[in-house]
C-alpha cells in the first residue's frame, strides 16, 4: 500500500482521538466505535454502507457515526480519498452537554451518516488540527524501548522490541520469535513484557501472544475463531482481546 498512509493521535488524559489519513486500496471491514466519530472528506470520494444503505461522502462532505454504529469504507475510485476522523467519547460529549446546559443532558443521536454543512466541515477541521498540534507540543522526547536479556550460548544479549515478530507465553517464560528467524526462551512472565513494551506499540492478542501492531498484515474471523497475521504467522486472536485488535490493526499507519 505505498500509495496510502496515516496518522494517528491519541489524547493522553481524555477519551478523544484524531487520524488523518489517504487511502487508495485499504479497505475498512464492517466495524463500529465505541465512541462518537466525526470525519471530514478533504479530497476525493469515500463509499460506505451504513445504517442499512450505501453512501459516499465527496470533498467537504461531514461523516457522523454514533457509538457502535457498524460501518465499512474504501475508496469510491482509483484516486482514492483523503480525510480527518475524530473519534469522541461518549462521556466527554455528556460532559459538554451538562457543561453547556447547566444539567445532565441525554446523548444525541445522529439521524444520517453523511451532512452538507461546510462550517461544521471548517470547524471540524480547526479541531482536528488543534488537536495534532497540540500533541506535538506535548509530546516528550521518546524514551527507548527497554530491552530484555537473553542469555545464548552462556552469553547474555539484549533484545530490543523492534526486532522481535511476536512474543510467545511458555509457562513462567517467554519465547521471543525475532525478525532473524532465531527464537530465544527467557524467564519473564508475558505480563512483564507487555508491561515493559505497550507503549511501543505491542498488543496483547491473546493469553499466549503479544504483537507489535505494526506488524500485523491481516486481521480475519474464520468459523467464529479470530486470528492475525504476523510476519508470516498466523496467531490466535480471544474473543476478550478481539475488538480492541481490530481497531488497532484498522487504525495502523500503512506506511508497510
Amino acid at each position: 500500500m505505498a500509495d496510502d498512509w496515516s496518522r494517528y493521535w491519541r489524547a493522553p488524559d481524555a477519551p478523544l482521538e484524531a487520524m488523518y489519513a489517504h487511502f487508495e486500496r485499504h479497505v475498512y471491514h464492517r466495524h463500529s466505535h465505541d465512541a462518537y466519530s466525526f470525519g471530514v472528506t478533504e479530497d476525493g470520494a469515500q463509499a460506505f454502507s451504513c445504517r442499512g444503505a450505501g453512501h459516499t461522502s465527496v470533498t467537504g462532505m461531514v461523516m457522523a457515526f454514533n457509538p457502535d454504529d457498524p460501518h465499512d469504507g474504501q475508496a469510491a475510485d482509483a484516486l482514492g480519498f483523503t480525510y480527518r476522523i475524530i473519534h469522541i467519547g461518549p462521556g466527554l460529549v455528556a460532559s459538554v452537554l451538562a457543561d453547556i446546559t447547566g444539567r445532565p443532558a441525554g446523548l444525541p443521536l445522529f439521524t444520517k451518516p453523511v451532512h452538507i454543512d461546510l462550517v461544521l466541515a471548517r470547524n471540524l477541521t480547526a479541531l482536528h488540527r488543534a488537536l495534532a498540534a497540540d500533541q506535538r507540543r506535548s509530546a516528550a522526547p521518546e524514551k527507548p524501548a527497554p530491552a530484555i536479556p537473553v542469555e545464548i550460548g552462556g552469553r547474555t544479549r539484549m533484545v530490543e522490541c523492534a526486532q522481535v515478530c511476536w512474543v510467545e507465553a511458555v509457562g513462567d517464560y517467554v519465547r521471543l520469535h525475532l525478525t532473524d528467524g532465531s527464537a530465544h526462551l527467557t524467564r519473564m512472565p508475558i505480563s512483564h513484557v507487555e508491561e515493559k513494551w505497550s507503549a511501543y506499540g505491542f498488543v496483547r492478542i491473546h493469553r499466549g501472544h503479544l504483537v507489535p501492531v505494526r506488524a500485523i498484515t491481516e486481521f480475519a474471523m474464520v468459523g467464529g475463531n479470530h486470528t492475525v497475521t504476523v510476519f508470516g504467522q498466523v496467531l490466535p486472536v480471544s474473543r476478550r482481546h478481539a475488538r480492541d485488535v481490530r481497531e488497532r490493526f484498522l487504525r495502523a499507519s500503512d506506511g508497510r
